[in-house]
């Protein structure tokens, strides 16, 4: 038995340069599996979520001629939220 353990271990034994391949080879991939979840992410959520706070206090000075607010939630929302991963 233990020497058909040590077997195993040497037929599984990897050179150093191998296994540096094979880990970055894997971070690669991790990478590309980040930025394909993120990019699926971003096609599939919305890029604003109008919150009921933000929408009635800006609706309440609106009515009051104040349209500071509303200003405000139309600029956020027109900008770009996405995440980016390098």
């Amino acid at each position: 038995m233990e020497r058909r353990a040590r077997e195993l271990h040497a037929e599984t034994a990897e050179d150093p340069d191998d296994q540096a391949a094979e880990t970055a080879a894997a971070e690669a991939a991790v990478a590309a599996a980040a930025r394909q979840r993120v990019q699926t992410m971003n096609a599939a959520n919305p890029r604003f979520i109008l919150r009921q706070h933000i929408a009635a206090r800006a609706i309440e000075r609106a009515e009051a001629s104040d349209f500071t607010e509303l200003r405000r939630a139309a600029a956020w929302a027109s900008r770009d939220h996405h995440v980016t991963i390098s």
